[in-house]
């Protein structure tokens, strides 16, 4: 049986205030395969931030970035879905 997919990428940015400069982007990307009645799900985030400072105490810069992946698999069942 052939598996079918479907691919999302979002990507989010945001620039800091109260700071000299900075930004923090956010991108997730949500991949499901469905194969059979077998639907499978994998999303992936990741969150970049650069700041930077010069304060009376001296200048800083700091950077760094965080990312998460979830796999789900589920069963897919023609009567429940119609109902939702």
């Amino acid at each position: 049986m052939e598996s079918k997919s479907l691919k999302k990428f979002i990507l989010i940015e945001q620039e800091g205030q109260g700071i000299d400069e900075g930004t923090w982007d956010a991108i997730h990307v949500v991949t499901t395969t469905v194969n059979g009645n077998q639907a499978s799900y994998m999303a992936v985030s990741a969150v970049f931030v650069m700041i930077k400072m010069n304060q009376q105490v001296g200048a800083m810069a700091v950077g760094g970035h965080l990312s998460k992946k979830k796999d789900i698999t589920c069963e897919l069942s023609a009567k429940e879905d119609i109902k939702q």
